[in-house]
């Protein structure tokens, strides 16, 4: 039997110059158009303010069943798993200190109820 090496590009995270920090921040739909230009902007001057983040971009990810999503796409260049989910843990803390100061509110899953009312002929 010959032993033979997969035709396929192995990664070795341990080489990586860099890890993508992915997170998506849930605003409620009540969110003013300014304050939704605003939940943008800090997790750009978050990003922009830490050293060690090296490319970023901030968008609003998607029109969610019970939030606005604002989602921060980052590549740190804390590569070691620990120093990576510290730095991680860093912006989270940073986001919801600063939202929780500007007043931005968090979204959770909700359903909204109407109750029709019956018409009542006289």
């Amino acid at each position: 039997a010959v032993n033979r090496m997969i035709d396929e590009e192995i990664t070795n995270v341990s080489q990586a110059k860099n890890r993508r920090i992915d997170l998506t921040v849930d605003i409620e739909y009540s969110t003013s158009n300014e304050k939704i230009e605003r939940a943008q902007d800090i997790l750009k001057e978050i990003a922009s303010g830490n050293e060690t983040i090296e490319w970023f971009k901030v968008f609003l990810e998607n029109l969610a069943p019970s939030s606005i999503q604002v989602r921060l796409t980052a590549y740190t260049n804390k590569t070691q798993w620990a120093d990576f989910v510290e730095e991680k843990s860093k912006i989270i803390f940073q986001i919801v200190q600063k939202y929780r100061e500007e007043g931005i509110n968090f979204a959770f899953p909700s359903t909204s109820v109407y109750i029709e009312k019956e018409m009542k002929n006289d």
